[in-house]
C-alpha cells in the first residue's frame, strides 16, 4: 500500500512539473482579444480593453498566444490595410498608419553615411511627400523645422528653411538642410510645411526624424555609421517591415534571432558587426557584457555621464533585479531638467526622475524603438573604444557600397538595377551614387522615351495648375501665347510645358 501511495505521489509531481513547464505561469503578457481585432490585421480596435496577465510559454513570450493579439490602436478596424506601423498612402485623405495625421510624408533613411548627407555641423532630411497640396509647390515651399540634440531636449530651436524639390515620375521628394550644429551629437527633428513668406501651414507635418552629426576622426565616422544603421532599422520597424508581423522579416529574424525569440542583444550586435572588431551575433546580455569586459571597456552606471558615447552598449534590468536582461544602444545623456523633459520621458504625464539617457533598442514590444530611461535603469555601459574599430579593406568597402546600392534599389520602385559604372549603360540614367574607399556603385533607372517625358511634363503642369487658382492653362509655348504670362516651368528631355496666367 505504501508503495502505491509513493508511486501516486511521484506521478502527481511529474504531472505538475509537465504542466508548469508547458504553461510557464510566471510568464505573462498584456494582450488584447482576437474578437477586438475585427479586420484580422494583428491590431485590436482603438480603445479595446486590455487583458492583463495572459499566461504565455517562455519559448513564445515575444508575442501573445492564440486567441489574442499583441497591440491595439487600430483606428479603422474594418479595413486590414489601415493599422499602426505601415507607410502612408499618398493623396487618399486617410490616416493609413493611425498616427493622427493624413497624407503626411514618409522619411527616407539610408543605412550609412554614404547618402545621409551628414557632416560635422549639419544634416539633411529627405522626405517622400504624400500630399498634393505640398508637392505641387515647385520652388516656393518652405519648411519650419523643430530640432534638438538628445543631450539637451529641453532646448528646441526652430528654423524656416527652403525645401529642395525632386520629382521622380509619380514620386515626389522634399529635401531640407539644418546647419550650425555640434559635431558628434544625436539629433531629432520634425517638419511642417508653409508657402514662401506665409504662416499658413500646408497639410500635416512629420513625426520625429532621428540622425547624428559626425566628427573628424575615424572613430567618429565609425560611430556615425553605427548610429545611422540603427536609425535605418528604426524606420524599417516603423513601416512594419521588421519586428511584429514584419512584412519583410518577422520578429528579430533579420538580426539573427529565431522566430518568437527575444532579440534585443542580436539587434545591437547586428548593427555593430560591420564596424566593431570581433563582434559577432551575440544573443544575450551576458555575452555582450563579457565582450566589453574582455576588452577592458565595461563601465559602471555612475561612469555613464563621463564615458557614454553614441553607439555604446547599455545593459539593463527590466524586473528591478540584478540580472541584466535587456540590451540597448546608448545615444545621449540628457542634461534637461525634470520639469522640461519631453513626453517620451514621462509615464502617465509624470516626468521620470533625472538624469535620463536616450537609447535605441531592439525588441521593445517586438519592435525597434527609441527610449528615454532613467540612468539607473542601466546596469553598466560597454564603451566602444577606438581600437575596436574595424580596418575595412578597399575590397570590403566596395562590397559595402554594392550592398548599400542594392538595399536602396530594393526600397525605390524607380530603381531598375545597380551598376559599377557612372553611366549605368545604354538606356539607363544614374539616380543615386554610393561612394566609399572601394569602388563606387550607382543606382540606375530605365531612361524614359521622349514621348513619356513629354507626357510627364504635361501631367505635372496640369496637376500643378489644378492646385493654383492663378493658373489658367498649360501650354507648350514658352511665352504662353497672347494675353497670358508664364508662372511655372515643367521641363525635361521631352517637350516642355508652362503654367500660364492671364495678364
Amino acid at each position: 500500500m505504501k508503495q502505491l501511495v509513493w508511486l501516486a505521489t511521484i506521478l502527481m509531481l511529474l504531472i505538475l512539473a509537465v504542466s508548469f513547464n508547458g504553461l510557464q505561469a510566471k510568464d505573462t503578457k498584456t494582450c488584447f482579444l482576437d474578437d477586438d481585432d475585427g479586420d484580422n490585421d494583428g491590431y485590436a480596435r482603438d480603445g479595446a480593453p486590455k487583458q492583463e496577465n495572459v499566461p504565455v510559454k517562455s519559448s513564445e513570450k515575444l508575442n501573445c498566444p492564440s486567441g489574442y493579439v499583441r497591440f491595439e490602436n487600430d483606428c479603422d478596424d474594418t479595413k486590414s490595410d489601415i493599422h499602426p506601423r505601415r507607410d502612408e498612402i499618398a493623396d487618399d485623405g486617410k490616416d493609413n498608419n493611425c498616427n493622427g495625421k493624413t497624407d503626411e510624408p514618409d522619411f527616407v533613411y539610408f543605412a550609412d553615411n554614404k547618402n545621409n548627407w551628414v557632416t560635422q555641423n549639419s544634416f539633411k532630411i529627405k522626405m517622400k511627400l504624400k500630399d498634393a497640396r505640398v508637392y505641387s509647390f515647385r520652388s516656393s515651399l518652405e519648411a519650419k523645422v523643430f530640432y534638438a540634440s538628445l543631450s539637451r531636449t529641453q532646448t528646441v530651436p526652430e528654423k524656416r528653411v527652403p525645401v529642395q524639390m525632386q520629382h521622380e515620375g509619380s514620386n515626389h521628394y522634399g529635401i531640407i538642410e539644418i546647419t550650425e550644429l555640434v559635431p558628434n551629437n544625436v539629433y531629432r527633428a520634425r517638419v511642417e510645411f508653409y508657402g514662401q513668406g506665409s504662416n499658413q501651414r500646408i497639410g500635416d507635418g512629420t513625426d520625429w526624424y532621428y540622425t547624428s552629426t559626425s566628427g573628424p576622426s575615424a572613430e567618429d565616422q565609425m560611430r556615425t555609421n553605427v548610429v545611422l544603421r540603427a536609425f535605418y532599422e528604426l524606420n524599417e520597424s516603423n513601416l512594419g517591415k521588421v519586428g511584429y508581423k514584419g512584412t519583410s522579416k518577422s520578429d528579430g529574424t533579420k538580426y539573427g534571432a529565431n522566430s518568437k525569440e527575444l532579440w534585443c542583444s542580436e539587434f545591437y550586435s547586428w548593427v555593430n558587426e560591420p564596424y566593431v572588431k570581433w563582434m559577432k551575433n551575440e544573443n544575450s546580455t551576458s555575452a555582450l557584457i563579457s565582450f566589453f569586459k574582455n576588452q577592458g571597456s565595461y563601465f559602471s552606471t555612475g561612469e555613464i555621464q563621463s564615458v557614454g558615447t553614441r553607439g555604446d552598449y547599455a545593459g539593463m534590468s527590466m524586473d528591478d533585479d540584478s540580472a541584466k536582461e535587456h540590451s540597448g544602444m546608448f545615444l545621449a545623456y540628457d542634461s534637461s531638467s525634470k520639469n522640461n523633459l519631453p513626453d517620451e520621458c514621462k509615464v502617465d504625464d509624470v516626468p521620470k526622475e533625472t538624469p535620463v539617457i536616450w537609447l535605441i533598442e531592439g525588441n521593445v514590444g517586438n519592435q525597434v524603438g527609441i527610449r528615454c530611461r532613467n540612468v539607473n535603469e542601466v546596469g553598466g555601459l560597454g564603451h566602444v573604444r577606438g581600437n575596436l574599430s574595424t580596418d575595412i579593406s578597399r575590397k570590403e568597402a566596395g562590397e559595402s557600397n554594392e550592398a548599400s546600392c542594392k538595399q536602396w534599389c530594393d526600397a525605390h520602385a524607380e530603381c531598375a538595377r545597380c551598376a559599377p559604372t557612372s553611366g549605368c549603360g545604354t538606356g539607363y540614367d544614374k539616380i543615386e551614387t554610393f561612394r566609399g574607399r572601394g569602388n563606387n556603385w550607382y543606382a540606375c533607372k530605365v531612361r524614359p522615351s521622349r514621348a513619356e517625358e513629354s507626357r510627364s511634363n504635361k501631367e505635372e503642369c496640369e496637376r500643378w495648375c489644378a492646385q493654383h487658382s492663378s493658373c489658367a492653362k498649360c501650354s507648350e509655348d514658352v511665352g504662353c501665347g497672347r494675353g497670358y504670362k508664364k508662372i511655372e516651368s515643367f521641363t525635361g528631355r521631352g517637350n516642355n510645358y508652362y503654367a500660364c496666367k492671364k495678364r
